[in-house]
């Protein structure tokens, strides 16, 4: 019986100009197949989804004491009101941290925030390590993804999906209004 070990290849694309600026870390077939569909969704709606007039954003960033940047509601919110619109900035296929090494994996995600158009969008959200252990190269990527992404699936593909102002909701039983 003959074995084999599937080799996967993982590269960074990133498209400047959709919603903020997005990198996808995937294989290459993969990413090409993204960046078809992110190139389709531009094409037919170029806008970065401006909210109309009459529904400005109710939201917030702010700073809550001891707890750091937070979503804060303006007004009250009525049943059914568009909170938040929000595009991912990193889309991280789940399966390369099972096939590259970790110091690899950090450079790529150093490498697809560092080509977003604001970097500092990624890199200013919270992490879960003491930010005075992890500043070096790629590690305070890693810190952020492992703490702020959500699962998607994209054209049946798995990634952690990471968007920023999304990220900096978090949940109370108290509501700020």
């Amino acid at each position: 019986m003959d074995t084999f070990t599937v080799m996967f290849w993982f590269c960074v694309f990133t498209h400047a100009n959709y919603g903020g600026g997005i990198s996808i870390l995937a294989t290459p077939e993969t990413a090409s197949g993204l960046a078809a569909i992110i190139d389709k969704a531009s094409i037919s709606n170029p806008s970065t989804h401006a909210f109309p007039a009459d529904q400005m954003p109710i939201l917030d960033v702010q700073d809550i004491p001891g707890k750091g940047l937070g979503v804060i509601a303006q007004q009250r919110i009525r049943r059914g009101a568009l909170l938040l619109h929000d595009h991912a900035r990193v889309l991280a296929d789940v399966r390369f941290p099972q096939y590259v090494r970790r110091t690899q994996g950090q450079t790529l995600l150093h490498k697809a925030t560092g080509r977003l158009p604001v970097p500092d969008d990624v890199r200013g959200l919270s992490r879960s390590v003491d930010a005075k252990l992890g500043e070096a190269r790629g590690v305070l990527e890693e810190n952020v993804l492992s703490t702020n992404s959500f699962a998607a699936t994209v054209d049946g593909v798995a990634y952690m999906a990471l968007f920023p102002k999304i990220a900096r909701i978090n949940h109370a039983c108290n509501p700020t209004y």
